[in-house]
């Protein structure tokens, strides 16, 4: 996937799935990406946005976990030190990668908070 992944108003990896948006905010391209590569998973969306609701590659959290999803440099080493960890399309795919295969994350007790903060348009 380029780097120029950012179309404005359009699906990023998944045409079928819907614009989603977060309650108070603009489009967020990193939500929609989250949300496309994730095959339209509401859940995985909620998960990172109680892991980083900012949002942001380089947050940094009280326990030095990094990212969008909150990666421990102690458990994941190999991801949170490789070069490409900044890249936001990277890091979103590592995340969801996570996720996957059943790492555990703060985000999923917290799903029940913050799903309720995004919805979509068909």
């Amino acid at each position: 996937m380029p780097k120029d992944f950012y179309p404005d108003n359009a699906g990023i990896t998944d045409p079928r799935c819907p614009l989603i948006y977060k309650q108070g905010w603009p489009h967020h391209k990193v939500i929609q990406l989250a949300y496309e590569v994730s095959g339209c998973d509401l859940r995985f969306v909620a998960m990172m946005e109680a892991e980083n609701d900012q949002w942001t590659v380089d947050r940094v959290g009280i326990t030095d976990d990094v990212g969008l999803c909150q990666v421990s440099p102690v458990h994941h080493p190999w991801i949170t030190s490789h070069p490409e960890f900044y890249d936001t399309v990277w890091q979103v795919d590592r995340c969801r990668q996570l996720w996957e295969i059943g790492t555990r994350f703060y985000g999923s007790d917290n799903i029940h908070i913050t799903i309720n903060r995004f919805y979509t348009y068909d």
